[in-house]
């Protein structure tokens, strides 16, 4: 709860706020980025709403194909191959 507050602090922070519409508007604005658009690190950095309302593990399944993507092109340039390494099939396994 502790860094709930701190982001709104900080996020209030950054505002100047002249009425209590505009404050209301700021105030769901920075809820809906909290729940719908921050990475939480204790939710396996998701959001709050895919986390308990979407899918957390296609996610998953979906980060592990593009870390070893960026892995394979990694060794490639960093091989500096001049012949390509054969593709990167998406059901390898993770090494």
């Amino acid at each position: 709860m502790e860094r709930a507050n701190r982001t709104l602090r900080e996020s209030l922070d950054e505002l100047e706020l002249s009425s209590r519409s505009e404050a209301e508007a700021a105030l769901k604005a920075i809820n809906a980025k909290y729940k719908n658009v921050r990475l939480h690190s204790a939710l396996g950095f998701k959001p709050p709403a895919i986390y308990y309302r979407g899918n957390p593990a296609e996610l998953d399944a979906n980060r592990a194909i593009k870390l070893r993507q960026a892995r394979h092109r990694r060794r490639e340039v960093n091989l500096k191959l001049k012949q390509k390494t054969l593709g990167l099939s998406v059901t390898e396994s993770i090494a």
